[in-house]
């Protein structure tokens, strides 16, 4: 299994911007995202667990418009790190997406974020 990491911590114009996703992923015949079990009660919220699913699936969807053949992956998240004042379910699906691209060493210029305003930008 390959690793990718991503993690995000910033503040712009008084507002903090952090997240830290950890994960695993391999080419399998389905998709699957599966949480580990390592993984704090805060982090491990509903809403944070859909956020983070939300940029896996989005980074899957950015490769297999680039292809063919659709390609499906086994994903283990590994780690959640969370700030209570500056974690967001957008930043986490931000980080989530950045650490599957950093995974299968995949270069994709988005999601991204803006450095000057803190926009977290997702396209089709």
């Amino acid at each position: 299994m390959k690793q990718g990491k991503h993690r995000i911590k910033k503040e712009i114009g008084g507002y903090g911007f952090f997240g830290e996703v950890e994960l695993e992923v391999e080419q399998s015949e389905v998709t699957i995202i599966e949480f580990g079990t390592n993984i704090d009660q805060i982090s491990n919220s509903r809403e944070y667990k859909n956020s983070i699913e939300y940029g896996i699936y989005y980074s899957i969807n950015r490769i297999n418009n680039l292809k063919k053949n659709p390609m499906h992956f086994f994903v283990r998240v590994l780690k959640i790190a969370t700030f209570p004042v500056d974690s967001s379910p957008t930043v986490l699906s931000f980080v989530s997406a950045r650490a599957f691209f950093d995974a299968i060493n995949f270069d994709s210029e988005y999601p991204k974020f803006g450095e000057q305003n803190g926009e977290i930008i997702f396209t089709k």
